[in-house]
């Protein structure tokens, strides 16, 4: 979608406020890298092995990096390119928004907190 400035990814089971959704993003410089939501930090793998999230020590080792997690998040439309590219190269991992933190943190751009997540 060439042209987008912003995309907004979120669960099926969340209600997403779209008026102040809109608003914040209007005062958003759209040509800056904006990766925001609720920032997971210091987050684990889990090992237990009836968790839907389980993941075996041998799959990842250590904690995650810095995600946007829980219901959705917002990045810039001008990311999905270097997403697409960058996702050739990280290791894919079964736990979506982990593994979109990875590729972020490939590309260098750590995530930024929003009070709104």
């Amino acid at each position: 979608c060439r042209g987008v400035r912003f995309i907004l990814k979120g669960d099926d089971d969340v209600f997403i406020n779209t008026p102040k959704v809109l608003w914040y993003l209007s005062s958003v410089d759209a040509n800056k890298p904006l990766y925001t939501g609720q920032v997971m930090s210091n987050a684990s793998p889990f090992r237990a092995h009836r968790s839907k999230y389980y993941v075996p020590e041998s799959f990842y080792v250590g904690p995650y990096p810095a995600y946007a997690g829980g219901g959705g998040y917002i990045f810039s439309g001008a990311l999905a390119s270097l997403l697409l590219l960058i996702s050739q190269h990280v290791a894919f991992y079964p736990i979506d928004d982990v593994y979109t933190g990875l590729c972020f943190q490939a590309l260098g751009i750590p995530p930024q907190p929003h009070a709104g997540f």
